[in-house]
C-alpha cells in the first residue's frame, strides 16, 4: 500500500500527484531542481520539495527515481524526452517502472491496473511522473482520477461493509473532557478520529447498511461524546437535527453517523472514471 507519494512538481501528471497527495492527507515530497524551476515558472513554497544542487531536470529525476520503490508514468502518446530520461534512470537504478497510455487503454482499466501493479510489486513510496500540460492540458486531471481512483480500491479491498472503527473505540474510554454540544461539532470531530480508510469506507457504504456501525462507531460516540452520561446539549441538538424526538443514546449516536456518512459521501464517495 502506498504510504509516499514523490515527484518533481511540473505541471501536469507530477503536480496532479502532489495535490492528490495533499488532498488524501499522504505524505509526500520529491525532488525538484535547484531554484524551484519548472516549466512555467518557480514551483510554489507551499509544495515542500528539496531541491537538488542543480538546475538539471536530470539530477532532480534521478533523486526521485532513487527514493521511491516504483515509477508511474503516464501518457498519451508516445514517450517525450523527458520520459525517455526518465525509463534510463528507472533501469540503471534498478528500480520498477509502469508506463501507461491512455491512448491504449481507458482510465478505469489504468487505476485498476496501477492498483495491481502497486500490490504485485510492493510499492510503499510512488514516483509518479508522465506528460507535462503544455503536452497534454488534460492530463492533470487524468492523472489525479486515476490515482484517486486508486487509492480507494486499495483502501476498500478487504474492508467488509460496516467495518468502521476507530483507534479508540477497541478499548472503553471515559467521555471527553470538553465533549460536543452540536452535531456538526461531534461530525467534524469524527473526521479527524476516523483514519482515511475508514472514510473512505463509510462514504461509500449505503444507507441501510449504517445501523451495523452501532457496535463500533456507535459505540465509539455514546461513550466519547457524553451520551451514556448525560451530554444534555448534544441530545438537544440530535433532535433538532432529526426534526424528530430521539429518545435516547443509541437513536442520538445514530442521527450523528447519518449526518457524518451525508458528510464523508461528498468528500470521500468513489468515483467512476471512464
Amino acid at each position: 500500500m502506498i504510504r509516499k507519494i514523490i515527484s518533481g512538481g511540473q505541471p501536469g501528471a507530477e503536480r496532479a500527484a502532489l495535490d492528490l497527495a495533499i488532498k488524501m492527507e499522504i505524505p509526500y515530497g520529491g525532488w525538484i531542481a535547484r531554484g524551484r524551476l519548472t516549466e512555467n515558472g518557480a514551483l510554489p513554497d507551499t509544495y515542500k520539495l528539496k531541491e537538488v544542487a542543480t538546475p538539471e531536470y536530470s539530477t532532480q529525476v534521478e533523486g526521485n527515481v532513487r527514493d521511491s520503490d516504483g515509477t508511474f508514468i503516464l501518457t498519451r502518446g508516445r514517450p517525450t524526452d523527458p520520459i525517455k530520461l526518465t525509463k534510463d534512470l528507472v533501469v540503471k537504478l534498478n528500480r520498477s517502472y509502469l508506463l501507461i497510455n491512455l491512448n491504449q487503454m481507458q482510465s478505469l482499466t489504468a487505476a485498476k491496473t496501477l492498483n495491481t501493479w502497486i500490490k504485485d510489486r510492493g510499492i510503499e513510496i510512488l514516483h509518479v511522473t508522465g506528460y507535462r500540460t503544455s503536452e497534454d492540458p488534460g492530463i492533470y486531471q487524468d492523472t489525479f482520477n486515476i490515482l484517486e481512483s486508486t487509492i480507494y480500491l486499495s483502501l476498500m479491498q478487504g474492508a467488509p461493509a460496516g467495518f468502521i472503527q476507530t483507534s479508540r473505540s477497541r478499548t472503553r474510554k471515559v467521555m471527553n473532557e470538553n465533549p460536543p454540544q452540536t452535531v456538526r461539532e461531534a461530525v467534524d470531530r469524527l473526521v479527524n478520529d476516523l483514519s482515511l480508510k475508514d472514510r473512505i469506507t463509510l462514504a461509500n457504504m449505503t444507507v441501510g447498511e449504517l445501523g451495523s456501525l452501532q457496535i463500533t462507531l456507535g459505540r465509539y460516540i455514546r461513550e466519547k461524546f457524553g451520551l451514556v452520561t448525560g451530554n444534555n446539549g448534544l441530545m438537544a441538538s440530535c433532535r433538532f437535527v432529526a426534526k424528530k424526538d430521539v429518545r435516547n443514546e443509541r437513536e442520538a449516536s445514530a442521527v450523528i453517523i447519518e449526518k457524518l456518512w451525508k458528510k464523508l459521501v461528498r468528500t470521500h464517495k468513489m468515483r467512476i472514471i471512464k
